[in-house]
C-alpha cells in the first residue's frame, strides 16, 4: 500500500504552529547568559527572551525548527517533508545539515550544499519570515535568468545573488519533483538533466559560522575516500561526512565526492564515516532512502594513502515494523548516535515521512568510542483510530535483519484527551511523540518528536499504543492554532493504560512541577545574579507547558526590586539581573500577555500575572538538579530554584472548554516550581478566587474549601451570563511571603441559553 506523502503536511502551516516541531521539554527557551566583569554596585536587568527558537525555510519550502541554541545543546526538528524523507547530519563541530531527499539529485551538482546548513542560517538570521539570499553562476554565454522560486537582485556577467522566501521556495522543490520524474520516466538516473538550463550552481549567500578545514595540531596524512552508487557507478556526487573517533574535535572534514574518489589530509586516528542515497519513481516521489555507515576504519600514520569506500550497494537491510493490529508506517526515523572516546558527540538521521522504506547496512558494535543506533516508527490504520508509536535501540551495532516486531507484552496503551479552544477549528492540530531514550538523554537531552499530520478534529481522543522496548520513556506534545504544549518525558509500563488531558483551560503562563533532566529554569538565582520569568502557555497538568514561547511580540515584563523599577520591557517573559546585591529583598514580576487578533483564539485572550519573591542572599533556593539549564550560572556556583509559586486549574468544562453548569466548579492546586523535587517547601498559606461577569467591573468572590494548597473551589453561573466568557482572578501566598496573583480574561466559556 503506497500512501501520497503529501496527505502527512498542510500547506500554510502558521509560523507560531512549526515552533512546535522544537519538541523536547522547555529545555531551549532561554539563550541568555549573564554579563562578564564586576558586579556594579546596583543591579541590572536584561529582557529575558521570549524565545530561543527560529525556524528555518530550506530552498524547497521544508521548514526546520532550531531551539536552544542558548543551552549549548540545541535541537533541530523538521517539520515533514512535502516530498518524503530528510537526511539529517549533526556534526562534531556543530553544523547541522537538512537535506530533503527531493534535492539529493542536484546536490554537488546545481545546489550547493551550503543551501542546507542550517546552523548557518539559523545564526545568520535567514527564518522563515525572511528572504533566503543565494548566489547563482552560469554556464560561459548563459544569460542569468531566474529560476523556479529565486527573484533576481544582482546580475554581472555569469553570475548573479536573489532570494527565495518561504512561499516561493516550494516553486523550487516542485520543479526537481517535475524533472527527477522525467528522468526516470525517461530511463535516466534522477538528475542526470539540468535542474534549470544553463545554471550552474547555487549556494547559500552566507558565511558559514563553523570551520570546515582541519586545524594542524596533528601530523596530517592522506585520506582517500571512494564512494560506488546504488547502480555500481562512479557518483556524480556523494556527500561524506567523517570524524575522528578517537577525538571528534580532531577531524570532522566534510567530503564531497565528485567521481569516484577524493583525498582529503587529516590526523591519523580511527574514523567514522557516513552518506546517503535516494531512488525515486516516474512521479518523482522518493521511493527508497539508501543509508551507508562505514565505521571504525583507520588513517594510518603512514606515506601510503588509506582509503575507506562507501559503497550506496551496502545499504542491503530495509526496516520494517509488524504490529499486533493493522498500520502503515507514517513516519519512520533512524539515528546514528556515535560518540568518540572521550564521550563526545555526532549524530546521523533520516526522518522518513510516508511509507517509502529506509535501506541500512549491516555494522559491528563500534570499537572506538560508542554507536548508539535508534530506530523510531509510527504506523497508523487509514482511518487513524489508533496510533503505533514504538521504538527500538542498540549498542551492539547495526543488524542485518532489520525486521522488528511490536509485541504486545511491550505496549502501553496511552490515551490523550484533546480539549481546545472553541475558536480553533483544529486545521493546525497534531499529537507529537519521541522516546527520551536514557543512553542519549543526558547529552542529547529529549529528542525531537515526530508525527504523521493529518490535523486531529478538535475535540479528540487519541489512543496510542506505545512501545516499551526501548526503556519506554516517551514524550509527547500537542500543537494546536492557539497552543503549543510540551509534556516531560515518562516512563509507560507494558500492559497499563495512561489517559493525558492536553489543552484543559485556563492555558496562561505559569511555571509547574517537573521531573527529567534537560529543564531550563526560567526563575533562578546563582551568585549575583538572578532570572525571574516564566513560560506563556500551561495547562491544567503541572508538567504541560509551552514547547515554545508564542507570540513573542505580545508579552510584556515589568521587574520591581523592593519597590523600584528594574526593568519594563516588550516581548519579554521575564528578565535576568545581575549585580544583585548582598542583602535581603523582594522581587515582583508582572507579565502581561495578549492573544494576537489573528491567532483565531476567543479564551484566554488576556493575562495579568504578578509573581513576589522573598529573597535571601545564599539561603533561598534548592539546588537545580544535574542536567538543568540555568541561563545565569556561572562557573561552579550552582543554581538555586526561586520559590515561584505556581497554580494549576482544573475547570468543570467539556472538551471545548465550555460550561453549562449553573454552579460552576473547579479544582486548584497551588504549589511551587520544582524540578525533581527541588523547590521550595514552604506551606501554603492562603488562596483566594474570584470571578467577574462584566469584564472586569465587579468580582464576585468564590467558595474555597481546602488547605495545603489544595483547594475545591465553586461559585454560580449566572443565567444572564449565558455566551459570555467570564474572567478570574486567583491570588495566593505562602507562610514566607511568597505570593502570585493571576487574572485571565475569557478564562471558560458558558454555554448560550437554551
Amino acid at each position: 500500500m503506497r500512501r501520497d506523502p503529501g496527505r502527512r503536511t498542510v500547506p500554510g502551516l502558521p509560523r507560531r504552529w512549526r515552533a512546535l516541531w522544537a519538541g523536547g521539554a522547555v529545555a531551549a527557551l532561554l539563550g541568555l547568559s549573564a554579563p562578564a566583569g564586576a558586579a556594579p554596585t546596583t543591579p541590572t536587568a536584561t529582557p529575558l527572551p521570549a524565545t530561543d527558537t527560529t525556524t528555518v525555510t530550506l530552498p524547497t519550502g521544508d521548514h526546520v525548527t532550531v531551539s536552544g541554541a542558548g543551552t549549548g545543546k540545541p535541537t533541530y526538528t523538521v517539520e515533514p517533508s512535502r516530498h518524503g524523507g530528510v537526511h539529517s547530519v549533526q556534526t562534531a563541530a556543530g553544523d547541522h545539515y537538512v537535506i530533503p531527499a527531493v534535492a539529493t539529485p542536484y546536490l554537488g551538482r546545481q545546489l550547493d550544499l551550503s543551501l542546507f546548513d542550517v546552523t548557518t542560517m539559523a545564526a545568520r538570521g535567514i527564518d522563515d519570515g525572511a528572504r533566503i539570499p543565494v548566489r547563482l553562476s552560469f554556464a560561459d554565454g548563459v544569460t542569468p535568468t531566474a529560476p523556479a522560486g529565486v527573484t533576481l537582485t544582482a546580475v554581472r556577467g555569469t553570475t548573479a545573488r536573489g532570494y527565495l522566501t518561504a512561499r516561493s521556495a516550494s516553486a523550487l522543490a516542485t520543479a526537481a519533483r517535475h524533472r527527477i520524474g522525467a528522468d526516470v520516466a525517461a530511463g535516466r538516473a534522477p538528475g542526470s538533466t539540468p535542474l534549470f538550463a544553463g545554471m550552474t550552481r547555487m549556494s547559500l549567500d552566507a558565511a558559514s559560522v563553523t570551520a570546515k578545514t582541519v586545524t594542524p595540531h596533528y601530523p596530517l596524512y592522506t585520506l582517500q575516500v571512494n564512494g560506488i552508487d546504488a547502480d555500481g557507478n562512479t557518483p556524480d556526487y556523494l556527500p561524506v561526512f567523517i570524524t575522528n573517533t578517537d577525538s571528534a574535535a580532531r577531524a570532522d572534514p566534510v567530503v564531497e565526492l565528485q567521481g569516484s574518489s577524493e583525498r582529503v589530509m587529516v590526523p591519523a586516528g580511527h574514523y567514522t564515516a557516513q552518506t546517503f542515497g535516494d531512488s525515486f519513481d516516474e512521479q518523482g516521489d522518493q521511493s527508497k532512502n539508501l543509508t551507508v555507515v562505514v565505521d571504525d576504519f583507520t588513517v594510518a600514520a603512514s606515506t601510503t594513502p588509506s582509503q575507506v569506500t562507501l559503497d550506496l550497494r551496502t545499504a542491503t537491510s530495509p526496516i520494517t515494523v509488524s504490529t499486533p493490529k493493522p498500520a502503515v508506517q507514517d513516519v519512520l526515523v533512524t539515528t546514528y548516535y556515535r560518540f568518540d572516546a572521550t564521550g563526545a558527540s555526532f549524530a546521523f538521521e533520516n526522518n522518513q515521512s510516508g511509507d517509502a522504506p529506509i535501506y541500512v547496512n549491516p555494522q559491528p558494535a563500534a570499537t572506538t568510542g560508542r554507536l548508539h543506533y535508534l530506530v523510531h516508527w509510527i504506523g497508523a490504520p487509514a482511518d487513524q483510530s489508533y496510533r503505533y508509536d514504538v521504538a527500538f535501540a542498540s549498542d551492539d551495532g547495526v543488524a542485518a535483519d532489520q525486521s522488528y516486531r511490536v509485541r504486545s507484552d511491550q505496549l502501553a496503551t496511552v490515551h490523550h484527551h484533546l480539549y481546545h479552544d472553541p475558536g480553533d477549528d483544529g486545521r493546525y492540530t497534531t499529537l507529537l511523540g519521541g522516546p527520551t531514550d536514557p543512553q542519549i538523554a543526558p547529552q542529547w537531552g529529549v529528542p525531537a518528536m515526530a508525527s504523521p499530520i493529518p490535523a486531529q478534529q478538535l475535540p479528540a481522543d487519541v489512543t496510542v499504543y506505545v512501545g516499551t522496548a526501548d526503556s519506554g520513556q516517551w514524550g509527547n506534545a500537542v500543537a494546536t492554532a492557539t497552543a503549543n504544549l510540551t509534556g516531560d518525558g515518562h516512563t509507560y509500563l507494558a500492559g497499563h493504560e495512561y489517559s493525558i488531558e492536553w489543552g484543559r483551560g485556563p492555558i496562561v503562563p505559569g511555571l509547574g512541577q517537573f521531573t527529567g533532566a534537560q529543564h531550563v529554569c526560567y526563575s533562578c538565582s546563582a551568585g549575583d545574579a538572578l532570572s525571574l520569568g516564566m513560560p506563556m502557555q500551561h495547562d491544567a497538568v503541572p508538567d504541560h507547558t509551552s514547547g515554545s514561547a508564542l507570540y513573542p511580540a505580545q508579552a510584556h515584563f515589568i521587574l520591581y526590586r523592593n519597590g523600584t523599577l528594574i526593568t519594563d520591557q516588550d516581548r519579554a517573559l521575564g528578565a535576568t539581573v545581575t549585580g544583585v546585591p548582598d542583602s535581603d529583598a523582594t522581587y515582583r514580576g508582572v507579565l502581561d500577555t495578549t492573544m494576537p487578533a489573528d491567532s483565531g483564539a476567543t479564551l484566554w485572550t488576556k493575562t495579568h500575572t504578578e509573581v513576589t519573591v522573598k529573597y535571601s542572599p545564599g539561603t533561598t533556593g534548592s539546588p537545580l538538579p544535574a542536567g538543568g539549564y540555568c541561563a545565569i550560572q556561572d562557573g561552579d556556583t550552582p543554581c538555586q530554584v526561586l520559590p515561584v509559586l505556581t497554580l494549576n486549574y482544573r475547570l468543570a468544562v467539556d472538551r471545548q472548554n465550555t460550561s453549562s453548569a449553573a454552579i460552576q466548579a473547579m479544582g486548584l492546586r497551588v504549589g511551587h516550581v520544582s524540578y525533581d523535587g527541588a523547590g521550595s517547601s514552604s506551606p501554603i498559606a492562603s488562596a483566594k478566587v474570584s470571578v467577574s461577569f462584566d469584564h472586569g467591573d465587579t468580582w464576585r468572590p468564590a467558595h474555597v474549601l481546602g488547605a495545603a494548597g489544595t483547594y475545591a473551589v465553586t461559585w454560580r453561573n449566572p443565567a444572564s451570563a449565558a455566551g459570555t466568557a467570564p474572567m478570574l482572578r486567583v491570588r495566593a501566598a505562602d507562610a514566607n511571603g511568597d505570593a502570585i496573583e493571576q487574572t485571565i480574561t475569557a478564562a471558560y466559556q458558558l454555554a448560550a441559553a437554551q
